[in-house]
């Protein structure tokens, strides 16, 4: 049980300098659920004894995740924010059977690995490497590990793996390390009795490994110093039972009625463990249970109470789950439960595509306004090989200068978009337009809703380039606001990419195969240009755009240009 009571943590839940959300990221089979356990043994949700056997974490996400009426949230902590644990140690001295030298460089070698991958994003110096057991729930910090060496006769430590006498000194952590705990495995594994009766006499424990380098107090430890404060699900505020919100889905559109719930939360609850506990109220900072909201929400969305309050942007899950996991219920009689909760779960296999242009515009198109008083002329063009390449890898940015502007000055280039990805490029080559700062930010915004949901299956274009040729505005302000630029600047857009060969471009990954135990991974490598177009019903480009309108619930088939093209 634990240790402490439910209005101990609500004293606790206020003090958001103290709160401190986590995540473990490895891979499968990394031991994240074992060493998690050694945490929750610290609180006191299980049993110490069998931190490293109770798969407690399964069965707590199970429960999230298949219970319709208990929804989960939970938030992502920043990338710079991290501690790296080296685990499974016990496998290198147990089973590979490996020297303390040999050791200490497998570790030093897999390190600088790690510095490399994180060198260009933060400070690979800061005191956060960790290694350990979590399976023998033994684990210890470390704030330096690199080439120092301890000479014993001059007391004193040197960057030389020489002494003054020309004897051969072994690196600091094989020396002051690896050599008491290999000496402790020795001593138990061979039965060496006088001397296991001699360390458990003098460190006066039992469980050798576990009492003296214990895993769960240095894990408390490193998350109290190095994980910072959180921004978390509770933005700002309280939330409480009882209390009438704005519940907006992760389509929701600021100033519609379209996907926006005005309910009450049913009850606000704190997840311990196994255990779940109502709770009156709860500050900002920490992570709460909505009860309430789950018939509205599936995955994504935001609640508030704020009015005028913007939707926060949907989170992108990069990875397919490696992990399946078989699940049934104990009572028979919840098995209509398990079966609900799985159709809300399930979904059939996606492939995100991008729509991007094989040429440029064969005519200057023209979209009018609703109100027919302002008129905006573009056109689209595909980029030159390479170019986009160059933008995602950051070779090319907005902000660089170029020794050869070219025919298209850079202070002609209003924005690059969409948000997040940044393949296309609206560009200004009007001439004498008057009013046209006044709307270019509602320019932008339709340049950018455009970019992020394409004309064929509102996928994200790639590789365009729009100029805008021309611009016929009214002279009052009222009739040039952004609700009549915006949707006139969308129409013109899709227009230009219809007289433009659209076409779609699929993801092509780059996969290896190992053997033994190993596992198929997939990593991307680029986009695959496909070169027969989409309104050939024969064709599978056109069968991948009916497949994902129908899965977004758009018309089967792609607008016609009618639709968007207006004539003088």
């Amino acid at each position: 049980m634990v240790n402490i009571t439910i209005d101990q943590i609500r004293m606790i839940m206020d003090k958001k300098s103290n709160i401190r959300n986590m995540s473990v990221v490895a891979h499968v089979d990394d031991g994240k659920s074992t060493l998690t356990n050694s945490l929750v043994s610290k609180a006191g949700i299980i049993v110490s004894t069998r931190a490293g056997e109770t798969p407690f974490w399964w069965w707590t996400l199970c429960r999230v995740y298949a219970s319709r009426r208990r929804p989960f949230y939970g938030r992502m902590l920043p990338s710079g924010s991290s501690r790296c644990l080296m685990n499974k140690m016990d496998r290198g001295l147990l089973e590979l059977q490996l020297e303390p030298e040999e050791l200490d460089l497998t570790l030093q070698c897999i390190v600088e690995k790690v510095n490399v991958i994180i060198s260009t994003n933060g400070n690979t110096v800061i005191g956060t490497l960790g290694f350990g057991s979590s399976l023998h729930s033994w684990d210890f910090p470390l704030k330096q590990f690199g080439d120092k060496y301890f000479d014993p006769a001059a007391s004193k430590f040197s960057k030389s793996a020489t002494a003054a006498d020309g004897k051969e000194l072994p690196r600091t952590f094989s020396q002051l390390i690896l050599d008491p705990i290999f000496k402790i495995f020795d001593a138990i594994m061979n039965f060496k009795n006088e001397e296991t009766a001699k360390l458990i006499d003098k460190l006066d424990i039992k469980a050798v490994m576990c009492r003296w380098l214990p895993a769960r107090d240095t894990l408390h430890q490193v998350i109290t110093s190095h994980l910072p404060s959180p921004v978390t699900a509770v933005f700002s505020g309280i939330v409480s039972t009882g209390q009438k919100v704005r519940i907006m889905g992760p389509n929701y559109t600021p100033g519609k009625k379209e996907h926006l719930y005005l309910k009450p939360i049913q009850r606000t609850i704190l997840m311990m463990g196994h255990y779940i506990k109502p709770i009156e109220d709860v500050h900002c900072g920490n992570i709460v249970g909505l009860v309430g909201v789950d018939q509205f929400l599936v995955k994504t969305g935001t609640i508030t109470t704020f009015e005028h309050a913007h939707n926060l942007k949907v989170m992108k899950f990069s990875f397919s789950p490696m992990v399946h996991i078989a699940v049934e219920v104990k009572n028979p009689a919840d098995l209509p439960k398990l079966v609900e909760g799985s159709k809300r779960l399930k979904s059939d296999p996606v492939m995100s595509y991008r729509e991007m242009v094989s040429e440029e515009s064969n005519q200057l198109c023209l979209s009018q306004s609703p109100n027919k008083h302002n008129r905006l002329y573009m056109k689209v063009r595909p980029f030159p090989e390479g170019l986009t390449e160059d933008i995602d890898k950051g070779d090319v940015s907005c902000c660089q200068g170029a020794e050869d502007p070219g025919p298209v000055p850079a202070r002609e280039i209003w924005c690059i978009g969409p948000y997040g990805t940044r393949p296309n490029i609206l560009v200004d080559v009007t001439k004498g337009v008057q009013y046209f700062n006044v709307i270019k930010n509602s320019i932008v915004a339709g340049f950018q809703w455009t970019t992020k949901e394409g004309a064929l299956c509102e996928e994200h274009m790639r590789g365009s380039g729009i100029d805008i040729h021309d611009i016929a505005l009214h002279a009052d302000t009222i009739h040039r606001g952004g609700g009549q630029i915006i949707p006139t600047a969308r129409r013109v857009l899709y227009a230009s990419a219809h007289t433009a060969q659209p076409r779609l471009m699929e993801p092509i990954y780059l996969v290896s195969n190992t053997g033994g135990q190993g596992f198929l991974k997939c990593v991307f490598d680029h986009w695959q240009f496909l070169l027969v177009g989409p309104f050939d019903r024969s064709n599978r480009p056109c069968q991948a755009v009916a497949e994902t309108r129908k899965r977004k619930r758009l018309e089967g088939n792609i607008p016609l240009l009618n639709n968007f093209l207006d004539k003088l």
